[in-house]
């Protein structure tokens, strides 16, 4: 399920990695396919733009990881676009990653 709201510029959606991935989702704090995941998130101020434009993350000003992501077998990632960037064009946006009780795993800022 995938949410936004225009309105206050925020964004989440209920993300899963698939079981043959748990594994190594214990061999590290964040699994870079959940970071992708949130990352994806991007496209729903684009769509909501109807931006002709593609999006990629060039940067991550901070990432903050909480605690180790584990094997939750559901997260929740959430985004908010910076209502200030610094050129007309940019896209920054910060959000995170939470378990399903809504404790923060991992926080992006400045993304």
């Amino acid at each position: 399920a995938v949410h936004w709201c225009a309105e206050s510029q925020t964004g989440c959606a209920r993300i899963c990695l698939h079981d043959s991935l748990h594994e190594q989702m214990r061999q590290c704090v964040v699994h870079p396919a959940l970071l992708d995941m949130l990352l994806q998130l991007i496209a729903l101020p684009l769509q909501e733009r109807k931006s002709e434009y593609y999006a990629l993350p060039i940067s991550i000003k901070k990432m903050i990881a909480c605690r180790p992501a584990g094997v939750e077998p559901i997260m929740i990632a959430f985004i908010q676009v910076n209502p200030n960037p610094v050129f007309d064009d940019e896209l920054v946006f910060s959000g995170g990653l939470a378990s399903p009780s809504g404790e923060v795993v991992v926080e992006l800022r400045d993304a």
